[in-house]
């Protein structure tokens, strides 16, 4: 089975991804995909891989604009097996996958999460409004 260092190092040349920057216990990785930042995390013990594509900083935002997301978890058919979630003070985008079982190889797995998180961000900006100072 391929490992989560494995995967990063393969998700770097197959992307063209700069080093990516480590987190104390090496269990997870941020990488800049395409102008979106990607915060991926394993659980070593089952094998299961974490992409959190970065939407919006909830303090940027109109205060709706996390409920808005959340709802949209409830249609499962726009979001292609990925769901919405609150990072700390980021709306996030993840998608989790298996290492054993990469069908579709996770490089097109992340190159998706991030077309659709631009996809949702543009979505976003026709709808809702930065607070501005």
């Amino acid at each position: 089975m391929i490992t989560f260092h494995d995967l990063i190092g393969q998700l770097g040349k197959e992307l063209g991804l700069a080093v990516p920057r480590w987190d104390a216990a090496g269990t997870g990785a941020m990488l800049d995909v395409g102008g979106v930042r990607v915060h991926l995390q394993v659980r070593p013990a089952v094998g299961l891989v974490s992409a959190a594509a970065e939407m919006a900083s909830l303090d940027e935002w109109e205060p709706d604009l996390l409920g808005g997301l959340l709802q949209a978890n409830l249609r499962p058919a726009e979001l292609g097996g990925a769901c919405f979630a609150r990072r700390g003070r980021l709306a996030v985008l993840v998608r989790s996958f298996h290492l054993a079982q990469a069908s579709p190889p996770p490089a097109q797995l992340l190159q998706e999460l991030v077309v659709q998180c631009l996809g949702w961000r543009g979505r976003l900006a026709a709808r809702h409004q930065p607070i501005t100072g």
